[in-house]
């Protein structure tokens, strides 16, 4: 491709995000929002101030008469969020946008930490959410800096790290590192030592790759996916070193995993549009699902039925005009915020792919783009791409 023709091409991809973001910050000042599936105007959701579905019912007194009815959908910070963590007291640590972190109880918000961190690229929490990485860009160098709850203090890591994850078990952090010459390192540290030391696990031959930790012993790596570039998902055992195919060069590969190693993939078509959603168990079998929607829409949880036992459930936050899913350039357009979505929730029965409706945007006349789903005390919590609130529906 010629030189003139590239920069023609991404000029206009530049125009047209631009004017995409311009167009939602005019519909979310007015007061509503207008759904790029069907552009018709609805609101924010709302429930009439901070509510948190902790058990599913409200109790209300007035003139010594006592009223339960029950909540399903409460908003849980009026403030955008970034990240958040929500303990067993159902204490919720948020993370703003601007790096400062705030912790909500019964309503009540407080501050954790008031220092602000510009150019944010991520922010998580660790296993048990009493640790909080923040990974952000200062100048050309990449920052990156672990906050503890206990102590309230920050700790600086080591410069240029790429894709920073957390384990799944413990206080060690995974990423990548520039190398030279096409190649990174894939790394450790734990966050939680005295001093802090790296710890190479391997060098590998390719760049610009994203991270993921979710089984103890295994690290998934990935291309960035794209509709218009193939991209592959890798395995990579950490006793052995030993690094094993999941997806080689697929248009739009995306994917999301539990601990016991099931999978969520998605994958995009010929056409560079659209896509369509597989479950993959351990053993590497692949059952497609019947909707349409991205990894990052869903989640992984274990909900508690009973006292003495628990399922494994998938929840998904689900386009409701999946005609319109099935033309957006995916997952390339929703992480530009150019497409926007209108959500439905449904769990989903692992064992045989059927769906559950969980709660109905549509029924409710909400406008919900979920994403960041998390499950904590059988509630789904997830941050709305609308306004960057963090919302929750109660499971029971």
């Amino acid at each position: 491709m010629k030189l003139k023709n590239l920069l023609y091409i991404l000029v206009v991809v530049a125009v047209m995000a631009v004017l995409a973001f311009v167009g939602y910050q005019f519909f979310l000042k007015k007061g509503g929002v207008t759904t790029p599936e069907t552009g018709t105007t609805g609101s924010l959701p709302t429930t009439g101030g901070q509510q948190f579905p902790s058990s599913g019912q409200s109790t209300t007194t007035t003139q010594g008469t006592t009223t339960t009815s029950s909540v399903k959908f409460g908003v849980v910070s009026d403030g955008p969020a970034l990240d958040y963590f929500v303990n067993n007291a159902n204490v919720v640590t948020v993370v703003r946008p601007d790096g400062t972190i705030e912790s909500i109880a019964n309503s009540a918000t407080s501050s954790l930490s008031n220092a602000t961190i510009p150019n944010i690229i991520t922010a998580s929490f660790s296993y048990d959410g009493k640790k909080i990485l923040v990974n952000s860009l200062v100048g050309t160098t990449t920052r990156t800096s672990v906050f503890d709850i206990a102590s309230q203090k920050w700790t600086v890591l080591p410069d240029n790290m790429e894709s920073p994850v957390w384990s799944p078990a413990n206080n060690e952090i995974a990423y990548l590192a520039p190398s030279g010459y096409g190649a990174e390192t894939v790394d450790t540290i734990n966050a939680g030592a005295a001093n802090p030391r790296p710890v190479t696990l391997t060098t590998l031959t390719m760049e610009n790759m994203l991270l993921q930790w979710p089984m103890a012993n295994t690290l998934i790596l990935s291309d960035r996916p794209s509709a218009f570039v193939a991209g592959s998902i890798w395995k990579f055992n950490i006793p052995s070193r030993a690094l094993s195919s999941v997806v080689f060069e697929g248009l739009g590969a995306e994917s999301i995993w539990n601990a016991s190693g099931s999978a969520l993939l998605f994958s995009g078509d010929g056409n560079n549009a659209g896509g369509a959603l597989a479950l993959q168990d351990p053993a590497g079998n692949r059952d497609a699902l019947s909707f349409g929607t991205l990894p990052s829409k869903c989640v992984f949880a274990a909900q508690t039925t009973t006292s003495t036992s628990s399922t494994n459930s998938i929840y998904c936050a689900v386009p409701i005009d999946q005609s319109t899913f099935q033309v957006a350039r995916l997952p390339d357009e929703y992480d530009q915020k150019i497409y926007l979505t209108n959500d439905n929730f449904y769990g989903i029965d692992p064992s045989s792919g059927s769906l559950s409706n969980i709660f109905s945007a549509t029924n409710a006349n909400q406008n919900i783009d979920a994403t960041d789903l998390k499950v904590f005390n059988n509630i789904l919590f997830f941050i709305n791409r609308y306004d960057q609130k963090l919302y929750a529906i109660s499971l029971l």
